[in-house]
């Protein structure tokens, strides 16, 4: 009887063993993980910059540093400000509306900026991109 209940565990725990460390080697869903923190760019070069009166200077920024966005679940929501300044009226400020999506089994990236989609890929769990015409949306880390 004792050589029976030794031979089972002896089958069992290599067998237990192997299964937990691929699935701690594989990061659990075999695909790479895009939770954690990212740097987002978002650019529309189709943006116009304020109209000016002759001899006034516009001067146009994008947010420095650029935003960033914790994914928890590959989702999350951030803003982007950039700023145009004019020499004779002020400062008008464009704020962008960020959420993120990102379906890890097909590294496919789903963005809304201000109510406009995005699509695209991660090239890897350090780089995504997302475009929509003349619109663009980066992550990095």
């Amino acid at each position: 009887m004792r050589f029976k209940i030794t031979s089972i565990v002896g089958l069992i725990v290599p067998v237990l063993a192997a299964s937990l460390l691929a699935g701690c080697l594989a990061g659990g869903g075999g695909g790479p993980t895009y939770d954690g923190t990212w740097t987002v760019g978002y650019v529309d070069s189709s943006f116009t910059q304020p109209a000016a009166a002759s001899g006034v200077t516009v001067i146009c920024t994008v947010q420095n540093p650029l935003p960033t966005v914790t994914l928890v679940n590959g989702t999350g929501s951030t803003s982007q400000t950039n700023t145009c300044l004019n020499t004779v009226s002020g400062t008008q400020h464009f704020i962008y509306l960020i959420s993120v999506a990102i379906t890890t089994s097909t590294s496919t990236v789903n963005a809304i900026v201000n109510g406009v989609p995005l699509t695209g890929q991660c090239i890897s769990a350090y780089g995504c991109a997302a475009q929509s015409g003349t619109k663009s949306l980066s992550l990095t880390r």
